[in-house]
């Protein structure tokens, strides 16, 4: 009786090892290949450092890594995709594109034009903000980042 309870128990089990295994070759395109697994867009990347002449840095370029370096007053950022970090405080921000994370110390005022969209902006501060566009974000950051 012992054993026909254990070989009860265990058909099951390999069964269902079996199945596993075979479909773990299917593929949704019915080719009988697998499909490629996505890579993963994270990556790590060096930031780029911007400089500002003048006090104003300008950013245009999309999905960047920008580091913002010297003395600057204010940052204008005309991009997409873009990760911005100010190790200094600005006076003003002004954003037109979609979907940036800037991450500053502090920030007098912030304005997002018409154009903008999905935009983070992460400070301490809180700046004045003019917001033409949709969905854009002037925020602390979330506890222990």
């Amino acid at each position: 009786m012992t054993l026909h309870t254990s070989v009860r128990r265990t058909i099951p089990v390999a069964v269902g090892l079996v199945l596993a295994a075979g479909l773990a070759g299917c593929s949704a395109h019915g080719d009988g290949s697998p499909s490629p697994s996505p890579t993963p867009s994270t990556s790590v990347t060096t930031a780029a450092a911007v400089t500002c002449p003048d006090g104003k840095a300008v950013v245009t370029d999309d999905d960047a890594v920008v580091r913002l370096d010297g003395s600057c007053s204010s940052l204008e950022i005309r991009a997409s995709k873009t990760q911005v970090t100010a190790g200094r405080d600005l006076d003003t921000m002004t954003v037109s594109g979609k979907l940036n994370y800037v991450r500053v110390g502090a920030v007098g005022a912030v304005s997002f034009d018409e154009d903008s969209e999905g935009n983070r902006i992460v400070t301490p501060s809180q700046p004045q903000v003019d917001d033409q566009g949709r969905s854009n974000v002037v925020a602390p950051a979330p506890e222990g980042y």
